[in-house]
C-alpha cells in the first residue's frame, strides 16, 4: 500500500474530506469518461486500497448523478427534448445504477454550455448531500 496516501487520508479532518469529495465528484463529471474522470477514479480506488471508503463514495456519486439527472429531465420535461432523446430515459436510469456516466455524453455534446455545468454542480451538491447524510446536523 502507498503509506503516504494512507497517512494523508487518515490525517484529514471531516471538512477536508468533504472538500476533497466535492472536488473529486466534480472531476468525475467534468469530462464524462475522459482523462480527468479517470484520474479521479484512480484516486478513489487508491483510497479504497488505503482503507478509506468515503473518497470512493464521492467518486461514485459524481459518476451516478449526470445520467440520473438526464433521465429525470427527459421524464419530467418532455417538451424540451426530442422523441429520440426521450427514449433514453430508461437507458440512463440503468446506466446510473451501473455507475456509467457516459449515458449523458450525447446530451452534453448537443448543449455543452448548459448540460456540463449543471451536471458538475449537481454532482457536487450530491456529494455534499451525502456528507450531510453521513453526519446529520445537530
Amino acid at each position: 500500500m502507498n503509506t503516504a496516501l494512507t497517512n494523508a487520508l487518515n490525517s484529514m479532518g471531516g471538512s477536508s474530506k468533504i472538500i476533497l469529495g466535492m472536488l473529486l465528484s466534480g472531476m468525475i463529471t467534468v469530462d464524462m469518461g475522459g482523462p480527468i474522470n479517470k484520474a479521479a477514479y484512480v484516486f478513489g480506488t487508491a483510497s479504497i486500497a488505503s482503507g478509506n471508503y468515503d473518497i470512493m463514495a464521492a467518486v461514485m456519486i459524481g459518476g451516478m448523478v449526470p445520467p440520473l439527472a438526464i433521465a429525470l429531465a427527459t421524464f419530467f420535461f418532455k417538451n424540451r427534448f426530442t422523441e429520440k432523446e426521450q427514449q433514453t430515459t430508461l437507458t440512463n436510469i440503468i446506466m446510473e445504477l451501473s455507475f456509467i456516466t457516459e449515458g449523458s455524453i450525447p446530451f452534453a455534446a448537443s448543449d455543452p454550455l448548459h448540460i456540463l455545468p449543471a451536471c458538475v454542480v449537481g454532482s457536487i451538491v450530491g456529494m455534499f448531500g451525502l456528507a450531510l447524510l453521513k453526519k446529520p446536523l445537530k
